[in-house]
């Protein structure tokens, strides 16, 4: 088995079902995941959810991030514009 590392979750109220199902996924393999939001499907600002994602990536705090959104483009540009 490989060596566990820190993930990062994040989504949209669009995505919320899929993060869910993909976070226990990434548990099961043995890695610990910090979960960013949201955590319904009532509507969000998710910008603020990929910002916390690439802060603590960039902060060390988490190896990986992941990003599950309805609308791929905000969340694509708004972490390539964030990364170190």
């Amino acid at each position: 088995m490989n060596t566990p590392f820190p993930v990062a979750i994040g989504c949209d109220e669009a995505g919320f079902e899929l993060k869910e199902l993909l976070k226990r996924h990434i548990e099961a393999l043995g890695h610990p995941v910090t979960d960013f939001g949201t955590h319904s499907t009532a509507p969000v600002l998710y910008p603020d959810i990929a910002l916390a994602v690439a802060n603590a990536i960039n902060a060390g705090q988490q190896r990986l991030g992941v990003l599950v959104c309805g609308t791929d483009r905000k969340s694509t540009r708004l972490n390539s514009s964030h990364l170190a």
